[in-house]
C-alpha cells in the first residue's frame, strides 16, 4: 500500500473535518475547529513510519492466511485422533515469524517495485 496525505490524515486526526486538493501539504484545507491541523513534519513522519512497517504488515497478512489454510486439518486430525505434531510445529513457526524477524534471527521482508512482498524465510511445512 502506498500511503499518502489523505490516508495519514484519517489516521492521525480521525473524525476531523478537512479536504485535500492534490497530494501536497499546501493542498490541505483544515475545516475542523476542534482539532489542530497536523504539521507537515507530523504527516511525513507518519508516512515514513507506515511505509517502513508495510513489509511486516503484508507478511502478517500472508502468515495469517497460511495458518487459516490449516485450520480444517487441525480440526479433522483432532476428530480422528491423528497426530498433528508436524502441522502444529509449522503453525507455530508461522506465528513466530514477526518475533524472529524483530529479534534478528531471520531476515526482514522487503517489497519489490510494485509493492509486493519479498520474503525467502517461510517455514517449510512437513507432510
Amino acid at each position: 500500500m502506498i500511503y499518502d496525505i489523505t490516508h495519514v490524515l484519517s489516521i492521525i486526526r480521525p473524525n476531523s473535518s478537512w479536504s485535500c486538493d492534490g497530494d501536497s501539504y499546501e493542498g490541505i484545507s483544515w475545516l475542523d475547529e476542534n482539532t489542530s491541523q497536523p504539521t507537515e513534519e507530523e504527516i511525513q513522519t507518519k508516512i515514513a513510519e507506515l511505509t517502513a512497517a508495510e513489509p511486516l504488515r503484508l507478511l502478517r497478512l500472508e502468515r495469517d492466511r497460511l495458518i487459516q489454510q490449516t485450520d480444517w486439518e487441525i480440526q479433522r486430525n483432532t476428530e480422528r485422533n491423528i497426530d498433528s505434531t508436524e502441522l502444529i510445529t509449522y503453525r507455530n513457526a508461522l506465528r513466530d515469524l514477526p518475533q524472529e524477524i524483530e529479534s534478528g534471527n531471520i531476515s526482514a521482508p522487503t517489497l519489490d517495485d510494485q509493492g509486493n512482498l519479498i520474503f525467502d524465510n517461510w517455514p517449510v511445512r512437513g507432510e
